[in-house]
């Protein structure tokens, strides 16, 4: 959707022949191809207890959670083939675990400790192409193009523990504290399927990884 246009421009003149003018107001646009967005989210979470006498538990939860993100836009928002393809998408993977074993909460001092682990993978890919007003050079291709793919897996692994010691029936000391070890990576490819000339040059691919161990706490 146009706000602004140069007078007597392209962009006006083929928008006029839509019936579409640009306007501080305006809400309509016409285009050569579909635009569309989607997404979908969905998870599930699975808790499971156990009492171990004596007051104490264990406790697992085990959850996996997915999103999906489509979208296609026009990016000249014209009839006119000069920018039309431009569709990308992200995804994402995670699956987490908890074990927590709790104490006893009617005594002078107790606590909970526990094991955390995540697993996330994330994708987020995009192609471009245009033909900037030239004729097609043939179906499901452009002139200038590229298709840009990212993916980062990343792994976490922590451990906790909070305690808290009962002063007085209204004074409580509380302490904790979390050791985390992350391992993220990250790999970025650029190709040129479908144009004549890529926009990003040759064929060519980056990776990059990182560990990261913190040590946090807390009174």
């Amino acid at each position: 959707m146009h706000r602004f246009t140069a007078p007597g421009g392209l962009i006006t003149a083929v928008n006029a022949s839509n019936g579409v003018f640009a306007s501080p107001k305006n809400t309509s646009m016409a285009s050569d191809v579909r635009n569309s967005n989607s997404s979908h989210v969905y998870g599930v979470t699975l808790k499971a207890e156990i009492e171990l006498g004596g007051g104490y538990t264990l406790t697992n939860v085990l959850a996996h959670r997915r999103f999906k993100m489509n979208t296609s836009i026009d990016t000249d928002t014209t009839t006119a083939d000069l920018f039309s393809v431009n569709t990308g998408g992200l995804r994402r993977h995670q699956t987490t675990e908890e074990l927590r074993l709790t104490s006893p909460t009617d005594r002078r001092f107790s606590y909970q400790l526990g094991l955390f682990y995540l697993d996330l993978s994330a994708r987020e890919f995009l192609l471009q192409g245009a033909n900037l007003g030239l004729p097609s050079p043939g179906p499901g291709l452009s002139f200038f193009g590229g298709y840009a793919d990212g993916v980062s897996p990343t792994k976490s692994y922590a451990g906790f523990f909070e305690g808290q010691y009962k002063l007085t029936d209204a004074l409580r000391l509380t302490a904790g504290g979390r050791y985390t070890h992350d391992v993220i990576r990250y790999r970025l490819d650029l190709t040129n399927p479908a144009a004549l000339i890529g926009l990003y040059g040759p064929d060519r691919s980056f990776s990059v990884g990182t560990k990261e161990n913190n040590f946090s706490y807390r009174f």
